[in-house]
Parts: structure tokens; sequence; C-alpha cells
């Protein structure tokens, strides 16, 4: 089953039908749709046989299976502003690629061009390829809905709906055809995977602005979750936040990348070494390196590359 089809096969293995609406929302701090993701993809065996081995041979073995985002020759605009400059990027499955590089470098425009957020910008336009298994995002009969929908987003600045936490949660879901016990159970998975349930079960009827701000942003992240995505943006989700908050949004993306593919931007350095299977080094839109993490932090092939992660440069 194509996976921009407006069909799913729900847990009990019929399909159903998917209710379409007529725009993508961005809730607070993740940008979702109003309809569950279509089916994920199946992992290959090397990937799950990957998973017990070390950073370093999980790197190797996810690198080498086929990618489920790639970038062709990619070209960005913002009217006559060419941003990126014929990037080319395979990015795997199922594992965590970090994009660093100084401010201004292009990593969040890319980030931004893997689920179309940028459409909605004045002058915004796209040459090249954004291939999302196998299919040209940007081809005239994708429809932006259906691939929000699989290409969740979270942001740099948590900031929840006025609701309730259960209703935050709960948002993207309605108007598909889930029961309330359904949405409910649904809430409470996302929260676990978002490790927020343990500190969230007893008060889910409270305000979601009484949370903290580590709490809020993982709040955000379960919201994106709850849609079932298969791909998760993550754009600085740990800029605005305290050295504990940011420790454990990092350590919700160790465990987010087993069952989804990350992309994260990050301005800090030991975070994008601590929590990424592989890097990509931008500078003036343009790709410099990209490859396993340790690779291009401990053996850059590029001197330009060295001097950004000694810092030397930036």
């Amino acid at each position: 089953m194509n996976l921009f089809e407006q069909r799913r096969v729900n847990e009990n293995g019929r399909a159903g039908s998917v209710a379409v609406g007529s725009r993508a929302m961005t809730l607070g701090s993740a940008a979702v749709a109003p309809a569950p993701a279509a089916d994920i993809a199946e992992v290959s065996s090397s990937m799950r046989a990957a998973s017990g081995a070390s950073a370093g041979a999980a790197a190797r073995a996810q690198t080498s299976t086929a990618p489920i985002i790639a970038a062709e020759n990619l070209r960005t605009y913002y009217g006559h502003n060419e941003v990126l400059k014929g990037v080319s990027l395979k990015l795997p499955q199922r594992s965590l690629t970090a994009l660093i590089g100084p401010s201004g470098c292009g990593k969040t425009t890319f980030l931004r061009t893997l689920n179309r957020m940028n459409d909605h910008i004045p002058g915004f336009r796209v040459e090249g390829k954004v291939l999302v298994d196998g299919r040209d995002i940007y081809a005239p009969d994708v429809d932006p809905v259906l691939l929000r929908r699989r290409v969740g987003m979270v942001f740099q600045r948590p900031n929840p709906f006025p609701l309730s936490i259960l209703a935050n949660v709960t948002w993207g879901l309605r108007g598909h055809g889930l029961s309330r016990k359904e949405q409910r159970e649904r809430a409470e998975e996302s929260l676990m995977k978002a490790g927020l349930w343990d500190e969230v079960k007893d008060r889910l009827k409270e305000p979601a602005l009484r949370l903290s701000g580590g709490q809020q942003q993982r709040l955000c992240i379960a919201r994106a979750l709850a849609v079932r995505p298969d791909i998760l943006l993550m754009d600085e989700p740990t800029s605005a936040l305290d050295p504990r908050a940011s420790t454990k949004i990092e350590e919700l993306m160790l465990e987010l990348k087993k069952e989804y593919t990350v992309v994260l931007v990050s301005h800090n350095m030991h975070q994008a070494r601590r929590v990424s299977d592989q890097c990509a080094f931008f500078l003036h839109g343009e790709v410099v390196e990209y490859g396993p993490t340790e690779q291009v932090f401990e053996n850059p092939q590029d001197e330009r590359t060295s001097a950004y992660v000694s810092g030397r440069l930036g």
C-alpha cells in the first residue's frame, strides 16, 4: 500500500478509510495533520540485527539500508536568494541524523523541506527532488496534508494549547472515527513514548500550561506521536530548555530513534554527538560532509568540518 494513499490497515488488520482534512494543523510546537499516518514501512532484518550492536556498528548497518529520505540536487530559494545549493543526502530509516553547522547555513531550511513547511512562505521555491520512500514529495499530485501525517515536526519552543493535558494530545485525533476510549488509549500510548505518562497520569484534566517548559516540550512530542508518523523532524528541541529538561529530551530521542526516523537540527555539538547515528555538516547552503557521527567528529574528511567540530569555525 502506498504511503501517501488515503487508506490504512488498523490494528486488527482491517482496511479502513481515513478522513482527509482541508489542511494540516500546526499544533503549538508540533506540526500534525488531522488523521493518522499511513502504514509504516517494514524494517529490514539487517536493521533489527543492528539494534543490539554498538553505536558505530548500528550506524554502519543502518546507513547500508535503502534510505527512507533522499534529497537529490536540492536547491531552495526565498525570492532570488538561493539558500540550499545542490544538496544531495540519503537518510536511513529508524535512526537519528543530526544536521549541524553555523547559523544561516541552511540546515533548518533543509529540515522544513522534508514536510513542505516552507510552502506557505511567499517567494519560496524548490528545484531538484526530495524523495520519501522513493516518491517525490514536491510532485504535483502529492497532497501536503497526507505528507504531514507521515512526517511530523517538533519546533524549538513548546507552545501547548490552552486546553487540558489530555485534550492537547488528542486534538489531532478528532474527526476520523476514533471513539473516546480509543483516543484516550492513543493519548496514553503517546505520553508513555514521550516519557511523560508517569508525571501526568493523575493530572490529565489539568491545564497543559501548568506544566514546566520541559514537560510542555515532551507534551508537544506526544501530540506529534499521537497521529503515528513514521518520520519525526526536530528543530533544536532543547534550545529553550534548562540542562535537566534537555537531558530528558535527549534520553527520549535515543528511544524514539528505535521506532521512528528522526532528523535533528542542533547547534549543540555535544548533543549531536551523543544522540545521532550519522551527521551532516552544512556550510553556506551546501553539505560539506556526511557520514557516521563518530567519523565526522573523530576523523573528518574535510578541513572545514574539522575546523567546525573543533570550534575553530562558526
